[in-house]
C-alpha cells in the first residue's frame, strides 16, 4: 500500500514513542533487579548467621568448645531466634515477590490498554484520511452519488454505513495514561 508523507510522519512518531517506552521499561526492570539483589544479599547474610550458629551448637554438643563456653540452653534459644528470623524473612520475601508479580502484571495490562487506545486513534485517523476510488474487495468504481452522500450525510462511500467522529475522546486517553502511570509506580 502506498502511504504519502503525512503517514510517514505518523509512523516516525509511533516508532519514537515505542523507543521511549522501551527505555522506560528497561529502567524499571533494572531497578527491580537491584532491589531483588539487595533482598537476596540480606537473605544470604541471615542464612550465613544461622549456619554459624548451627556450627557453634554442633561444636558445643561435641564438647570441643573453648573456655568461653555458653550454656546449651542459651545457644538453643539463639538458634531458635535465628530460625524464626529466617522463616519470617522467607515469608516476607515470598509476600513481596507475590505483590511484585501482581503489580507487574497490572502494569503490563495497563500499558497494553494505553497502547491499544493510542493505536486505535492513529488507525482511525489514517483510514479516515483515505479516499478510495474503488471498492477494496471487488475493485468496482465507487459511484458519484455515494461520494456525495459521504460528504453530505456522513455515510461511508464503500459500505454506506454512518461515519462517526473520533470515538476516543481525550479523557479516555488521559484515563489510560493515568492508569498506566499508577501501575508503573506500584
Amino acid at each position: 500500500m502506498f502511504l504519502d508523507l503525512p503517514a510517514a510522519n505518523v509512523l516516525t512518531k509511533v516508532k519514537t514513542q515505542a523507543e521511549l517506552m522501551a527505555a522506560a521499561r528497561k529502567r524499571r526492570q533494572s531497578a527491580a533487579k537491584t532491589a531483588q539483589e539487595e533482598r537476596s544479599a540480606q537473605r544470604r547474610e541471615t542464612e550465613k548467621d544461622l549456619a554459624a550458629a548451627l556450627a557453634r551448637l554442633a561444636q558445643l554438643t561435641e564438647g570441643t568448645a573453648g573456655s568461653d563456653q555458653e550454656s546449651l540452653a542459651d545457644l538453643a534459644a539463639a538458634t531458635m531466634r535465628l530460625a524464626v528470623t529466617v522463616v519470617d524473612r522467607q515469608q516476607a520475601w515470598d509476600d513481596l515477590m507475590r505483590v511484585h508479580r501482581q503489580a507487574k502484571g497490572q502494569r503490563q495490562r495497563d500499558e497494553k490498554l494505553l497502547n491499544d487506545v493510542r493505536e486505535s486513534a492513529i488507525a482511525r485517523r489514517l483510514f479516515h484520511g483515505l479516499d478510495p476510488t474503488t471498492c477494496p474487495r471487488c475493485d468496482q468504481d465507487i459511484a458519484a452519488d455515494r461520494r456525495q452522500l459521504e460528504r453530505e450525510a456522513h455515510s461511508c462511500a464503500v459500505c454506506a454505513r454512518p461515519v462517526e467522529g473520533d470515538e476516543t475522546p481525550e479523557d479516555v486517553l488521559a484515563e489510560a495514561e493515568e492508569r498506566e502511570q499508577l501501575s508503573t509506580q506500584a
